[in-house]
């Protein structure tokens, strides 16, 4: 979505796992987020506490336009961990658009629920 410019309208919700291994959260959120490549901006405050699923996460607001892409997008990064998996969280949406479809993206990080 980010390096695809196909987010042309509208607003989208992505949902990456994978084992945490030896890294804290916070190591592993950083090694996430790092993967994500901006070509003019990018994340636009410091990692910030954000409760997900009731569960201790950190999330990481953003704008700008992505490698490989023409669109200008806004959103967030966010992380957190349940067992011994990282759950890495990306919404999105054109930065035009964000006063539209960022509270309901935001709602979306609000409704993660983990089941055993």
């Amino acid at each position: 979505i980010l390096q695809s410019g196909n987010l042309e309208t509208g607003a989208a919700m992505l949902v990456r796992t994978s084992p945490l291994r030896e890294a804290s959260l916070e190591e592993w959120f950083k090694s996430a987020v790092a993967e994500i490549k901006f070509r003019d901006g990018g994340p636009t405050a410091k990692v910030k506490p954000r409760t997900i699923g009731g569960r201790d996460g950190r999330i990481l607001p953003f704008e700008g336009i992505p490698a490989g892409s023409q669109l200008g997008l806004k959103g967030f990064m966010a992380a957190t961990e349940y067992g011994e998996w990282g759950y890495f969280f990306l919404g999105a949406s054109g930065a035009d658009e964000w006063s539209e479809y960022g509270p309901m993206l935001e709602e979306m990080l609000d409704n993660v629920q983990f089941t055993e």
